[in-house]
């Protein structure tokens, strides 16, 4: 609603604090949220990696919400990466990674199948047996991550590595 501020997170609980000091103003759902990055870095780089969190599972509709975000960027040559989920099994995520990988081809980055099969490789571990079943499985190995969802350093680090050669790949970088 106009309102400039800052947006912080504490305990899981997301507050917004005015920069100026002013009266209430109602602000009706769902009204966006503008960041700076997204009002002052429409022509930058952008990498997606969205629908995990909410335990989103329909790909079209991570889709659409994938496409708004591209079509908001500003510049004639949209710089984008897409990242796929990385949670659950290849029998699990197939159909999803399809979907994505029809529309975005290889601006998508297939991310569990990448982690699963050369993660380790990639990041100097030796598999655990844990590992061992979770990669028959087309899992993400129990050694690149600190739960179900979410990467550990080396993960992350494997990630960011791949991140870079496709950006490379495409020449943005």
């Amino acid at each position: 609603n106009g309102i400039e501020g800052n947006l912080s997170l504490s305990s899981g609980v997301y507050s917004f604090t005015r920069v100026t000091t002013g009266g209430t103003v109602e602000v009706n759902r769902p009204t966006p949220i503008l960041t700076d990055a997204m009002k002052n870095n429409r022509d930058d780089i952008v990498v997606i990696w969205i629908g995990q969190n909410d335990n989103t599972n329909d790909a079209t509709e991570i889709i659409r919400l994938e496409k708004l975000m591209i079509d908001y960027l500003t510049s004639y040559n949209k710089q984008y990466l897409i990242l796929g989920l990385s949670s659950s099994s290849k029998e699990y995520r197939t159909p999803m990674e399809q979907q994505f990988k029809r529309e975005f081809g290889r601006r998508f980055i297939n991310t569990r199948e990448y982690l699963s099969k050369y993660g380790l490789d990639d990041s100097g571990i030796t598999p655990t047996e844990q590992d061992l079943t979770d990669m028959a499985l087309g899992k993400v190995p129990t050694s690149l991550r600190i739960d179900s969802v979410h990467f550990n350093t080396a993960g992350y680090t494997v990630l960011a590595n791949l991140v870079n050669k496709r950006l490379v790949e495409f020449g943005m970088i």
